[in-house]
């Protein structure tokens, strides 16, 4: 049995397709739970009802890690990359203010330290593995019903609140971790270009 404080896997810089595609790229993301992998050699399995994505490599350049429960890794990685896209913009995002994405509403939150460092695995194995020594600013992108209500809302639609716990309000119980040879990584954007100031 793993020790569930050391990291889940241990990265040579050398050798591993994320480190790689982290300095590509500018970032990954993780696809948990779902099964999909494009990763030459993954064979993934799929753990319903516990998908969630993240990112690493974002705190490379300043911005927040960012994660999304609930979705399908497609859908999950185009509103990353809308919101990294939003972050990189001279009026970023702002934590709390509700945006849209074509006809869906989302949101950024914080994301409690407690999260990481209830369980590293969730993603914190990766920035210890990759020579993080801080806890990196994660923010959850939660996303909303049709009528703009969040799962934090007693009027949101409850198959959108069942979905994505709201990590601000409960740091300790979601996402439950994926088995490790679940846990995959999907699509990828190119580094964005540095702005000189």
């Amino acid at each position: 049995m793993q020790h569930r404080n050391r990291p889940s896997r241990i990265v040579d810089p050398r050798t591993d397709p994320l480190v790689d595609i982290i300095d590509r790229h500018g970032f990954a993301i993780l696809a948990v739970g779902s099964g999909e992998c494009d990763v030459p050699g993954c064979c993934g399995g799929r753990d319903e009802g516990h998908v969630w994505s993240y990112t690493i490599g974002n705190s490379e350049v300043g911005l927040p890690e960012l994660v999304v429960l609930g979705l399908a890794p497609a859908h999950a990685s185009a509103l990353i990359h809308h919101v990294r896209r939003r972050l990189l913009d001279p009026h970023p995002l702002v934590v709390g203010v509700t945006e849209w994405l074509g006809l869906a509403p989302f949101q950024l939150r914080h994301v409690p330290d407690e999260w990481l460092m209830t369980d590293p695995g969730r993603m914190g194995g990766w920035f210890h593995a990759m020579g993080g020594s801080a806890i990196p600013v994660v923010r959850q992108i939660v996303w909303g019903d049709a009528a703009g209500r969040f799962p934090d809302d007693p009027a949101c639609d409850p198959i959108v609140a069942e979905d994505q716990p709201v990590l601000a309000v409960d740091p300790f119980s979601a996402p439950r971790r994926a088995p490790r040879d679940v846990r995959r990584s999907v699509h990828r954007r190119p580094r964005p270009q540095r702005r000189i100031a």
